[in-house]
């Protein structure tokens, strides 16, 4: 294994010619993924990592002036794509919702619990203070724009803004889920989804 891959606890699983990159958001890690990671491995290559900071990884590693912007976050992808030497056909960094009584929002607080605190403070005020719309115009790749309906994080005009301002295909579905992280509380609503959006190819 290599330096990045050990760094970021990077795991492979799957065989197939399309390689899917699984990234995780704030408050998660890997595990968020594991019920959806059975049902690609049979077609495809999956890679699951931790961003610096959560899950296994060191939080003497975390460069708070790398991960000031999500450049950092965006040059990690692309160290690790090129340690593995893999060329990434689909990426797939989608979110989901619960309520506090659910093991999804448990598995949620557990992960933000275990971070050290300056590093959380560091990776909201990086999330939250980055303005990136002026990139979208750059954006020549295919994409497939999935959200829930409801979700008080992101309105849902955000989704249709990105859908018409980016310089390339793209395809929109508003998903019938509540919250932020619908991966992890309302699976079977959305591993359909996001099967039916990975074999569904727009590119052409």
């Amino acid at each position: 294994m290599g330096l990045v891959e050990e760094a970021h606890n990077v795991k492979i699983v799957g065989s197939g010619d399309q390689t899917i990159v699984l990234a995780h958001e704030f408050g998660t890690d890997q595990p968020i993924w594991k019920h959806l990671v059975p049902h690609l491995v049979e077609e495809n290559r999956v890679i699951v990592f931790d961003n610096m900071g959560v899950g296994t990884t060191k939080p003497d590693y975390f460069d708070f002036e790398r991960y000031s912007s999500l450049e950092g976050y965006a040059y990690d992808v692309f160290a690790i794509l090129k340690e593995l030497q893999a060329w990434c056909d689909g990426f797939a960094p989608l979110v989901i919702g619960g309520d506090m009584e659910t093991l999804a929002v448990q598995g949620f607080s557990r992960t933000s619990y275990n971070m050290r605190p300056d590093i959380a403070l560091s990776m909201v005020q990086t999330i939250f203070q980055s303005d990136m719309w002026h990139l979208l115009c750059h954006v020549t790749i295919p994409c497939h724009i999935i959200q829930s309906m409801k979700n008080l994080a992101i309105l849902v005009v955000i989704f249709e803004y990105i859908h018409q301002n980016i310089d390339s295909k793209s395809i929109v579905e508003m998903m019938q889920t509540n919250g932020h992280l619908p991966q992890l509380s309302l699976l079977d609503v959305v591993t359909p989804v996001l099967l039916r959006h990975i074999r569904y190819s727009i590119a052409s």
